[in-house]
């Protein structure tokens, strides 16, 4: 069914924000390197970065309409504090051309947008928003084999509910050599977060300064994305800033004096007719994402297409007004979502390098047979489609996100960030996307290694964003999984192997052997040891890996390690026997919110004895071998004041311990 401009059926999904006030942020400049597996951040300094409080919106908007949105999509909500989440990726399952190098875990559950850039200091970079406490994590990728975190800054708890959806990075040549910039869109998460656009020097990336923050006024702080548009020599002049308001687009310029990042100045809006049913404060078509490519603007109209115009005319200093029957210099494609009667929610688009064509993609389409990637073509009236990726036939039928193309790369070829799918790539041209036989594209998987594999995991997780960048002679594709944190391809890498061997033996009577333990890697080899404890993996793709050891009646152990190709790295385990079960009981038990009854996940529970729990995201905790006896419990959870609680534990058996939390 075709949507027409004027007479389509509006699906609500108001998206609606309050600002309160924040005292500041916390730098966390890392000594170390996460490496998959490991889910814990490294233990590293903090520094405050003060944040002004001026020019916040009013609050009290969000809480008293919230009633009135009740289906906005899992991605657009923020994971709550101390939540828990699935670390666990799969490196086995690639797309045709492309290996699987590294990865990073960033210690949180809620990692959203990436970007990437070769530094002044020579270093490439990789930075990743965060939804929730964390802002973004900054990690140096000079050596794509070996990751490790610079910096994560980090909200303080006055604004620790920020979500930081979108980042950008951009540089300037000044008179003080050339700057490196993060550009930080955020929005409000609730109570006790900021909104509005964050500009930070990262000329050092693990000292970063706050320069300038820009907001307005209302609904409008909460930005949801952002664009740097460049110079002819890569400096960046204007950010385009969009927000989940009717009043859709803002340009600022941040070059020209006396405009800086320091000190940006408004300079275009675009802004279209209220279609709303609440009028001009809660209108639904609005700009989802912006790109600027080759002086071209393309806004994405949540609920009304694609709309492409001029960047000198949005940035000329006047209210471009789009209206009904006077485009005034714009250009709108108004894709189908078919064969269902919803409209196309226009997430995101992405041009080709001639700017001939352009893709867009809707996020919340799963549906067998829908088309949530569409080809369209930019000139002509009316503007035509060439082609689309259809769920259930290209594509798995699962979500996507965001798109990108590297024009100094392959400008042909178009990345898809499909959220549980992972990560997609697809040649493309004037006839439509690539579906030749592999080896030759497109390329694109069910799977690709990312963290939400299991089927109960939610749709929306996985793959949000990718980029694209040559490192040395090789391309390299980065993709910031929701869960994990930075997965790292390389499409035109050679598949190299090594091996690993060594012993498993027990820490305990002088370390014998362990005979049939299981060893395994990260990337799916696994063998037993031997009657002398020894184990070898043999066909080991190369670059930091994972081991782990495990075997009836010890626990499990991993070790890091590094595989070079036809080397050979030795990775002994020593296992320490897990404690006999006789004389000990379990204790299990739930944990809600005293007032609302809510079950909380991440909450953590300990016995007096050291044992200890993490509640599930149904608020369920279970713990094992606790001595038996007269025992008390503590329970912990961010934004709650602890509790404690007294069990009596008998041996064999299960006692159940529940704890109602209040609000801290």
């Amino acid at each position: 069914m075709a949507h027409g401009r004027g007479t389509r059926q509006v699906r609500r999904q108001t998206i609606l924000y309050i600002a309160v006030l924040v005292l500041g942020m916390v730098a966390l400049p890392s000594t170390g390197q996460a490496h998959p597996g490991d889910n814990g951040a490294p233990e590293i300094p903090q520094r405050i970065i003060e944040v002004p409080s001026t020019a916040l919106a009013a609050p009290g908007l969000a809480d008293s309409i919230a009633l009135l949105s009740p289906n906005i999509p899992s991605h657009a909500r923020a994971a709550p504090p101390g939540s828990a989440c699935d670390k666990d990726i799969d490196t086995t399952s690639t797309i045709d051309g492309m290996i699987h190098i590294a990865a990073v875990d960033t210690g949180i559950c809620d990692n959203a947008d990436i970007d990437i850039y070769v530094g002044s200091d020579g270093n490439n970079y990789v930075v990743i928003a965060g939804r929730g406490e964390v802002a973004w994590t900054h990690i140096n990728v000079t050596n794509p084999a070996a990751p490790f975190i610079v910096a994560q800054y980090v909200w303080t708890r006055a604004a620790r509910r920020t979500s930081s959806p979108d980042i950008k990075t951009f540089r300037q040549v000044t008179d003080d050599g050339t700057k490196d910039y993060v550009a930080l869109s955020t929005e409000i998460g609730g109570n006790n977060s900021t909104c509005g656009l964050f500009i930070f020097d990262v000329t050092n990336p693990a000292n970063a300064i706050q320069l300038s923050r820009t907001s307005e006024s209302g609904v409008w702080c909460s930005v949801h994305n952002s664009y740097i548009e460049t110079d002819d020599n890569g400096n960046g002049t204007h950010v385009y800033i969009t927000a989940n308001s009717s009043a859709d687009l803002r340009v600022y310029d941040i070059a020209n004096s006396p405009a800086n990042p320091s000190n940006p100045g408004k300079v275009g809006t675009y802004q279209r007719q209220v279609r709303g049913f609440f009028g001009s404060v809660f209108d639904d078509i609005y700009v989802h994402d912006v790109t600027v490519e080759n002086g071209t603007v393309y806004a994405s109209y949540w609920l009304d297409g694609l709309d492409m115009l001029s960047s000198s005319l949005l940035r000329g200093g006047e209210v471009v007004n789009e209206t009904e029957t006077n485009l005034g210099g714009v250009t709108n494609i108004d894709p189908v979502d078919f064969p269902s009667d919803n409209p196309f929610l226009t997430h995101h688009a992405f041009p080709n390098e001639a700017g001939t064509l352009v893709s867009l993609q809707d996020e919340i389409e799963i549906n067998s047979g829908s088309a949530p990637v569409q080809l369209w073509t930019t000139g002509g009236n009316p503007v035509d489609p060439v082609d689309s990726l259809v769920q259930g036939t290209d594509v798995p039928v699962l979500p996507a996100h965001n798109l990108d193309v590297n024009y100094a790369i392959d400008g042909s070829q178009l990345y898809v960030g499909w959220y549980k799918g992972g990560l997609q790539s697809w040649t493309l041209d004037e006839t439509g996307f690539d579906r030749a036989a592999p080896p030759t594209p497109p390329r694109t998987a069910s799977i690709y290694h990312q963290a939400q594999t299991e089927v109960a995991d939610r749709d929306y997780g996985g793959a949000w964003g990718v980029r694209t960048a040559v490192i040395g002679d090789e391309t390299y594709s980065f993709v910031s999984d929701r869960s994990f944190g930075l997965l790292i391809g390389c499409s035109t890498c050679t598949a190299t192997f090594g091996t690993i061997n060594g012993t498993v033996t027990d820490s305990s009577n002088g370390g014998p052997p362990i005979e049939g333990a299981t060893v395994s890697a990260d990337t799916g080899q696994n063998g037993l040891t031997d009657a002398d404890g020894f184990y070898e993996l043999t066909d080991v793709p190369s670059g930091i890996r994972t081991v782990t050891a495990s075997a009836a009646g010890y626990a499990t152990q991993q070790q890091p390690t590094t595989v070079t190709d036809g080397g050979t790295s030795v990775v002994d385990f020593t296992l320490d026997p897990e404690p006999l079960p006789s004389g000990f009981g379990t204790v299990k038990g739930t944990v809600r919110d005293a007032g609302t009854g809510a079950r909380l996940g991440g909450a953590l529970v300990v016995t007096d004895t050291g044992e200890q729990g993490i509640t599930n995201n149904g608020g369920k905790y279970n713990i094992k071998d606790v001595p038996e006896g007269n025992r008390t419990l503590t329970v912990s959870l961010v934004d709650y004041f602890p509790k404690d609680k007294p069990a009596t534990v008998t041996a064999g058996q299960t006692t159940t311990v529940d704890f109602d939390l209040v609000p801290g």
